[in-house]
């Protein structure tokens, strides 16, 4: 039954991006149809035959995964990575680009990329990202695309990466709408988060549509982050369109998180206390958790702009703000129109990195 519902979910994905017919099997009984389109792939396999199957990444410089001729259509990148780094998930940079553009349509750390906040590494079994065991990283939006796909990681660390090992499967000879959306992805933090301003999760202009995120918050106050609502501002509102009535109840579980949980389009697959060998209590100052929400069943359409911002320091039972002094961040996904407004400056390698305050 999983399995259905699985391939029920990614045919919803795929629909959500592309206006016209679908190239993909609805369900797994649709299998035996024909499959109209040329599968390939661009991998680090090596060219010798032999079996050093990764490329390596100088510090600070950067390598090109791959540049596609389209029209096509990625459906599933594959990573997995050997760095001496402890936080080469934060310093490694993922950024794609769509039919030549100068600015990035994605731009994240690999592992926030992927669902991975702070640096570590956790089981996540959703739609559109599943992290296989020992840092299978693993992806499967689908990304559309008419004149080129161009792929790079940068690395941003004064270490050098040994190994990083990779796979973009992708599909040719397929015909692209004119009116296709194109995938976006943008990482954010602020660290700490602002107590009384709302945390930006997503911020476009233009038409397409808003499918999710993932956030990531490392704790420097006690107690309870997660009582602040979602605000979504749908094509230039003053007031939210849509308002939540608080964080935990936005990414779909409720009363706090007794335990994690990772499913197909919601979850929380990181609650970790600073020293959990010695003391499991995960409200306190430098635990870890990591929350997901992903819109494939309901995606929230914009025709101007869209926005999606989220309260921090709201406290449980009262309408009264509390000073938390939490470190967020973040990536949003969502589909558009281009061009798109180039994002705000990524922020340094070494200001990736939360460490608790003084």
């Amino acid at each position: 039954m999983r399995s259905v519902v699985f391939f029920l979910a990614v045919a919803t994905l795929w629909a959500t991006a592309h206006a016209g017919g679908s190239i993909m099997p609805s369900d797994i009984s649709s299998l035996w149809q024909p499959q109209k389109f040329t599968a390939a792939r661009v991998s680090s396999t090596d060219p010798t035959g032999g079996n050093r199957d990764a490329i390596s990444i100088r510090p600070w410089d950067r390598a090109v995964l791959a540049d596609i001729a389209g029209p096509g259509m990625i459906h599933h990148i594959w990573f997995t990575i050997a760095h001496p780094d402890p936080m080469h998930l934060r310093q490694l940079v993922l950024r794609i680009y769509w039919d030549g553009e100068t600015a990035p349509s994605v731009e994240a750390p690999v592992g926030d990329f992927f669902g991975l906040g702070h640096g570590m590494v956790y089981d996540i079994n959703s739609v559109p990202i599943q992290i296989g065991s020992h840092k299978g990283l693993n992806c499967f939006w689908p990304m559309p695309f008419k004149q080129r796909a161009t792929i790079t990681v940068e690395n941003q660390s004064a270490t050098a990466c040994r190994s990083f090992y990779y796979y973009i499967d992708y599909r040719k000879d397929v015909k692209i709408p004119r009116d296709a959306r194109y995938f976006h992805a943008w990482y954010n933090q602020k660290f700490p988060a602002d107590p009384v301003a709302d945390y930006v999760l997503m911020e476009a202009e233009g038409e397409g549509h808003y499918v999710g995120c993932n956030m990531s918050i490392h704790l420097n106050s006690e107690g309870w982050w997660g009582e602040g609502d979602d605000h979504i501002y749908v094509d230039g509102v003053e007031k939210p369109n849509l308002t939540g009535t608080g964080s935990e109840d936005y990414f779909c579980g409720a009363w706090c998180y007794a335990k994690p949980f990772s499913n197909l389009y919601f979850g929380c697959p990181l609650m970790q206390s600073p020293d959990p060998q010695r003391d499991v209590r995960v409200r306190r100052p430098g635990s870890y958790w990591n929350v997901y929400r992903y819109h494939i069943l309901d995606p929230i359409p914009f025709t101007k702009s869209n926005k999606v911002h989220i309260e921090t320091g709201r406290a449980p039972g009262t309408n009264a703000r509390r000073p938390f002094t939490n470190h967020h961040s973040s990536v949003g996904y969502w589909y558009q129109r281009e061009p798109h407004q180039p994002f705000p400056p990524l922020p340094r390698a070494a200001e990736r990195v939360s460490t608790m305050l003084e």
